[in-house]
């Protein structure tokens, strides 16, 4: 059951802003953040839901943090663009320009792979690597460094060290990542599509930039006069607005920060429609790039800073949910302080009898969704650990960078402990964790105990 309490000014903060009609910022920056499990999605959502985005003619894109999606085209193609909108989703002829430039970066990677499968018929290692990069990847082409992008993004979670290098080099020689050349040693032009490819390959991110803002322009104001070859749709009535939603905004940065910026934005401020771009993070939107205030401080009009629940606000969340015990509303309160994704878990777990295996894996899955698979599993070791230091993680996650752990922990405000004066787990979490640990394999959890009495005792 989703129980709203608390926070009617954020709430109405966001709906005014959406709301104003009368603006005169094309782009308008709206900032919501605060540490893991305090609520931002469901603060948005809540706000969400009770506007008529119909009624106030926007189209609306979103991209959520715990996308699948690795490389910058799979994010605009997969999440943003793919919108479910009923006079935009289903129609072919909408966002055909950037599901252009998608069809045109799959038919690179393909003869990319095809490439680099020759070379390494004969070298099996070589071979597995190539598979693992492409599999279920299109826009292989950000590994190539340009002179506006040079960033990696988020491949290392695919390969890592020496083999990303490895294959990088191999992938960067690839001959279908070059630009093509006309017949005749270059003295004839090159075809249509060649030369979008070429495009592509030349910028990247400015090239899908301006991709969807000529598939957005066709939709919201009608299509731009210069866009006049491309055989656009008409503009989709009762349709003038668009509004971009970035949630989880930390996983998404690698990858989008230096697009949006650069590239996407710049072309929205000159757009004929306005655009309402709302990003949901750990930190503010000013503190992730000073180029944020730098270039489009004006632009932000909102910038909501998201803290835990008051007690008050605690206690009437838990009585809606049917906790009327005085004695465990205050545990919980205790135990969770007062984070919503916490007080919610502890809940569900008092409810269904706080001892059952279900109440906990319940617990961990709450408490982990934002994860992924490695980093939930660092989670519950980490749980054993009086302290999380490099000394101590060496010991229990030997296969490991301790120095990548402890800084993952660092910034994993949602489990670690903000009054200890060291790094901890929070004592609630811990406990959990432990039990869940216990439950699902006796022989694992004895071994963590083991490992983690050798490093306790180094503390």
């Amino acid at each position: 059951m989703d129980i709203f309490v608390g926070r009617d000014n954020p709430v109405r903060a966001i709906r005014d802003e959406l709301k104003d009609m009368k603006s005169q910022k094309n782009i308008r920056i709206l900032s919501i953040s605060g540490p893991a499990g305090v609520g931002k999605t469901f603060l948005l959502d809540h706000a969400l839901s009770e506007l008529d985005l119909d009624h106030l003619r926007y189209l609306p894109l979103r991209v959520d943090g715990n996308t699948n999606s690795v490389t910058l085209a799979d994010i605009i193609f997969r999440d943003l663009i793919s919108t479910q909108h009923p006079k935009v989703g289903n129609d072919a002829r909408y966002f055909r320009v950037t599901r252009q430039a998608w069809e045109h970066l799959q038919w690179m990677d393909a003869a990319a792979r095809a490439e680099l499968e020759r070379i390494a018929k004969d070298d099996e290692d070589l071979a597995k690597l190539v598979a693992a990069l492409y599999e279920g990847v299109v826009g292989l082409l950000e590994l190539i460094p340009t002179k506006k992008a040079k960033k990696m993004s988020r491949f290392a979670k695919r390969i890592r060290g020496q083999d990303v290098e490895n294959l990088v080099h191999r992938v960067r020689r690839a001959k279908a990542y070059r630009e093509e050349k006309g017949r005749l040693f270059g003295l004839l032009p090159v075809g249509r599509a060649a030369k979008e490819r070429n495009l592509l390959r030349k910028d990247l991110q400015g090239s899908l930039a301006e991709y969807v803002t000529i598939d957005l322009a066709a939709i919201l104001s009608g299509y731009r006069p210069e866009d006049w070859k491309r055989y656009l749709p008409s503009k989709v009535d009762g349709l003038d607005r668009c509004l971009m939603i970035f949630d989880d905004y930390e996983t998404l940065e690698p990858t989008l920060d230096d697009f949006l910026r650069r590239e996407l934005l710049r072309r929205l401020e000159k757009a004929k429609f306005q655009t309402v771009i709302i990003i949901l993070g750990r930190d503010g939107i000013r503190d992730v790039d000073f180029a944020w205030e730098q270039y489009f401080g004006k632009n932000i009009v909102l910038d909501l800073r998201l803290a835990a629940l008051s007690e008050d606000e605690s206690r009437q969340y838990l009585e809606a949910l049917g906790i009327h015990d005085g004695n465990a509303r205050e545990r919980i309160i205790r135990n969770s302080l007062g984070l919503p994704f916490l007080l919610a878990a502890e809940a569900e777990f008092e409810l269904q009898g706080g001892s059952s295996a279900l109440s906990l894996q319940k617990f961990v899955d709450r408490t982990t969704r934002w994860m992924t698979q490695e980093q939930k599993a660092w989670a519950l070791s980490l749980a054993f650990l009086e302290d999380v230091n490099e000394d101590t993680v060496r010991h229990m996650l030997p296969d490991n960078n301790p120095m990548e752990v402890v800084e993952w922990f660092k910034q994993e405000a949602s489990i670690r402990s903000p009054e200890a004066g060291k790094w901890r787990m929070l004592p609630i979490i811990r406990s959990r964790f432990q039990a869940s640990v216990q439950n699902d394999s006796p022989n694992q959890y004895r071994i963590y105990k083991e490992k983690s009495s050798i490093a306790n005792q180094q503390l």
